[in-house]
């Protein structure tokens, strides 16, 4: 509504805001100021409590803060208490969870003990270990030690035996590791590593007895060789059956020979 001007004009009433931008001015009955750095932050307590137990015990004990008008804190940065407060006015422009504010927000989340934002970066941080979209999984294990964070901890583990052991051995925060995981990473490379050697060896079996397969009937139908007789003496009884296995089923030629051996090669290129 247009207000009449001392002037005997009107002039155009201040439009009003749901709220300031960043915090930077009082709003919707905002009763205390966060001072960082350079900033200040128009907040309300009841909100901080609400998240927060440090904030509640500072508003509700015998702290100096308690009827203060403005709270410093020393030590921090602007940039990330904004993005704290964002997440914790929701209604407002929630902050998404990144990998550009996760790792402060675990540490301010420690230290004011707000376990649900502590529970949106380990849910964050899990997801990009098991989709792969964090490559130094052994990095994040570290940082799910020193928030315990168990669910993270054990995603970790798990995504960390696609590892080489190489990689495991030479990584620069080994010795960070706790040695229970530590072990489990290991056994898990290894029982990953016999399966599959056990696999290629598998494969590597068929593609040599397909290969023998396909060379024996070239060599028969070129004539390099007589037919298998079962009164000629072949040696074992077992080499015997061999050839008998080797009695082709279709015409075959070099081409399947180098198909399986092709597929040969791939098997034992695949071994670490």
């Amino acid at each position: 509504m247009e207000q009449p001007s001392k002037g005997g004009g009107k002039k155009q009433a201040r439009k009003q805001t749901p709220y300031p931008k960043d915090f930077l001015e009082p709003w919707k009955l905002s009763d205390v100021v966060l001072v960082v750095e350079e900033e200040r932050f128009h907040v309300h307590r009841s909100t901080l409590a609400f998240w927060s137990p440090v904030f509640e015990r500072m508003f509700t004990s015998d702290f100096k803060e308690k009827n203060s008008d403005e709270i410093p804190l020393p030590g921090k940065k602007a940039n990330e208490i904004k993005e704290l407060l964002q997440i914790m006015y929701p209604s407002l422009e929630e902050k998404v969870i990144s990998r550009n504010n996760c790792y402060f927000l675990l540490d301010l989340a420690r230290e004011y003990q707000i376990a649900s934002i502590t529970q949106k970066c380990e849910d964050f941080l899990v997801s990009a270990v098991e989709t792969r979209m964090e490559y130094d999984v052994l990095a994040v294990l570290i940082v799910g030690q020193n928030y315990e964070l168990q669910t993270l901890i054990k995603s970790c583990v798990y995504e960390a035996r696609r590892l080489r052991l190489k990689q495991l051995k030479q990584h620069t925060k080994r010795g960070e590791i706790d040695p229970d995981n530590y072990l489990q990473i290991a056994e898990g490379i290894i029982e990953r590593l016999e399966n599959q050697c056990k696999d290629v060896k598998t494969s590597c079996s068929n593609n040599l007895l397909e290969s023998s397969r396909c060379l024996y009937q070239y060599a028969l139908r070129k004539g390099n060789i007589p037919p298998y007789q079962p009164s000629v003496h072949y040696g074992s009884q077992a080499a015997r059956a061999y050839l008998d296995a080797t009695l082709p089923a279709k015409d075959t030629g070099l081409g399947d020979v180098a198909k399986h051996l092709k597929e040969l090669k791939s098997g034992l290129d695949s071994l670490p």
